[in-house]
Order: C-alpha cells, then structure tokens, then sequence
C-alpha cells in the first residue's frame, strides 16, 4: 500500500512538474508575440510639423498657467514598470513630467534615452517654499539641508493625448 501511494505521489509530482515547464514555454511564447513595440506612435496621432522643442516650454509658459501644444525632446527617463510616464529634458535642469491622458496608452519600459514628440496639454505648478520645506521635512532632510530651500520651485507637466517614439 505505501509502495502505492509513493509511485503515485511520484507521478504526481512528475505530471506537475511537466506541465508547469510546457505552460513556461507557450507563455514565452505568447509574450514574444505581443511584445509592444519600441517606435512609432502610441495614443492619438502627432503632428511632427508643428513640434516645438521642449527646452522653449519654461519660456512658453512664461505668463501662462497652461497651454495646448505639441512638443518634442530627449526623453530623460520613463515608468520601467509599466511605461505610464516619461521625463524629457526641459531648459537647465527641468524636466517635463508627461502621462498620458486618462492611461489609454504606454510606452515602452525602455523609452528613456529616445527622441519623442508629444501632444496634449503643458501646465505649470509653483511650489511654495513654505510647501517645498515641508517635502523636505517628511523625506527626512536635515535641517540643514532645509534651511537652504529659499526660492520656490516651477513643475512643468504635460497631459499628452499622443506620442511619437523615434
């Protein structure tokens, strides 16, 4: 009776094991063949023709809060995760926070380091110094480091409607 129930327990594991390997190989399989692509368009259609380079954002926004434009840049990083964000490089050190407009699209997770263009909708956000000192705070900053917050800071986003990944 245990010789039994061993041979069984053996074929048991045995059948497990089997169909776990062949599952593996039919789901790498099904991944290779939706693997999203890493150029071209995703989201609605981008007019490259009128781009605007995102370094000219700051000054664009100058004496607005918002603005609907389609700009193009250097994507400096981007969501590794899932590909729901992207950072292009702005004027000095900015950088234009970009998502898309209400997550009906991504990008691909190894967008950073490509050339984009983008439409939708720049915004501006001040960060107080009050506000900014306060961010320090709760990441644990010295009060050294705190106490050298003296000017407030200017977000850039962007709510893009489309991408164009070259």
């Amino acid at each position: 009776m245990i010789k039994t129930i061993k041979l069984l327990f053996t074929i048991s594991l045995f059948a497990f094991l089997f169909s776990c390997s062949v599952g593996t190989g039919e789901q790498k399989v099904q991944n290779s063949d939706t693997l999203q692509q890493n150029t071209g368009s995703f989201g609605e259609a981008v007019n490259e023709s009128v781009a605007k380079s995102s370094t000219e954002l700051p000054s664009m926004l100058k004496e607005k809060d918002s603005l609907q434009l389609t700009l193009s840049g250097k994507i400096e990083s981007s969501c590794t995760g899932s590909g729901c964000w992207m950072e292009v490089v702005s004027a000095g050190k900015e950088l234009v926070h970009v998502t898309f407009k209400d997550g009906k699209f991504t990008i691909p997770l190894d967008a950073a380091g490509k050339n984009a263009v983008f439409t939708g909708m720049a915004t501006k956000e001040i960060k107080s110094v009050e506000l900014l000192k306060k961010e320090a705070q709760y990441d644990n900053k010295t009060p050294e480091e705190i106490n050298l917050i003296t000017v407030p800071d200017t977000i850039y986003n962007f709510e893009a409607t489309g991408v164009f990944l070259k």
